[in-house]
């Protein structure tokens, strides 16, 4: 497919024989960008499984937010009624939105499950990478809280580990599991969503491969509620 087809070959057969290998390379590459893209859900939804195990008889210290895509904070708080005591924090939220405005969105303003002094919120954050700092530094300003269930969509979690497994610092001894929204895919938005989040991947791993490991934790500035 790839080799020299003749031994005494003309400018016409060259071009062609690179022209059907600039084809059969991008097929290749599709096919392998198509896979990556459902593996992220079979990726999702094993850490999915993997913290309703973690979570069966425990609960999650803090669950936390990373906005972006529908459903991810009505789940997060139905986690919450779920496990009772879990605090919330929810990163990357439009600035003019409030923990009240957010609550009467969902209708859950009235909801006596639902205690709004439980829920704190992150303006800053505009990307992935940043969710992970604001949390990791939500987290260091609270030092008690060990056991982290992160909530986004289950296309994202693969990047959301990536993340915080690299970010992360050991010595801190925290503890992170993953929840996340289950993709329709009988709708064609799922697949668009899909196929973008492997494109975003494939940036955040350039971007992983040149962070210091020994560096610090820049430090961002969480305003409360």
């Amino acid at each position: 497919m790839f080799g020299k087809k003749y031994i005494f070959e003309t400018s016409k057969t060259r071009y062609k024989r690179y022209f059907i290998n600039i084809v059969y390379s991008f097929l290749i590459l599709g096919v392998f960008y198509v896979l990556f893209s459902f593996y992220l859900l079979y990726f999702g939804r094993k850490e999915m499984k993997s913290a309703q195990d973690a979570f069966y008889q425990k609960s999650p210290d803090l669950i936390v937010v990373f906005t972006g895509d529908v459903g991810r904070i009505p789940l997060a708080i139905e986690l919450s009624k779920k496990f009772k005591t879990s605090k919330i924090f929810i990163t990357g939220v439009y600035a003019r939105n409030t923990v009240d405005h957010l609550l009467r969105a969902m209708r859950k303003d009235d909801d006596p499950h639902v205690d709004s002094r439980q829920i704190e919120i992150d303006y800053l954050a505009r990307n992935t990478v940043e969710n992970v700092l604001s949390t990791l530094q939500f987290l260091k300003n609270h030092q008690e809280l060990k056991r982290v269930l992160l909530v986004s969509s289950d296309y994202h979690i693969y990047r959301i580990k990536r993340i915080t497994e690299t970010l992360s610092r050991p010595k801190d001894s925290l503890e992170f599991h993953y929840q996340g929204t289950v993709s329709d895919l009988k709708a064609w938005r799922s697949y668009r969503l899909i196929f973008k989040e492997t494109s975003k991947i494939i940036k955040a791993l350039a971007f992983l491969l040149l962070w210091d490991g020994d560096q610090e934790t820049p430090r961002v500035s969480i305003p409360q509620k």
